[in-house]
């Protein structure tokens, strides 16, 4: 973004907003009333509702139980690695911090 020129600036800092003219609030309306079925979150759930979940859970492409195990070890190791990484370099850390800190 450009700075404004010398002359833009000083018209910049010359005008001034008018003061606007105070208005009194308008007053409140009451919120609208919103009509909610019986039940629906007091009491239990609609049929509908569970119905639609049922629904959507079938058109999901589930994994096969040899890939789910594949990918469940692979994040497992991931994860062992990346906890054995992070250790290493909070260790390395420390050391220099007892050797060049704390000394």
């Amino acid at each position: 973004m450009r700075k404004p020129s010398p002359e833009r600036r000083q018209a910049v800092a010359i005008k001034k907003p008018a003061a606007a003219p105070v208005k009194a609030p308008a007053p409140k309306k009451a919120a609208p009333v919103v009509r909610r079925s019986p039940g629906f979150l007091k009491g239990g759930i609609k049929f509908d509702y569970i119905k639609d979940i049922i629904s959507e859970l079938k058109k999901v492409a589930w994994p096969k139980r040899e890939d789910a195990i594949n990918l469940t070890i692979m994040v497992i190791v991931v994860s062992v690695a990346v906890g054995l990484l992070l250790g290493g370099v909070d260790w390395v850390f420390s050391k220099l911090a007892e050797i060049f800190i704390l000394k």
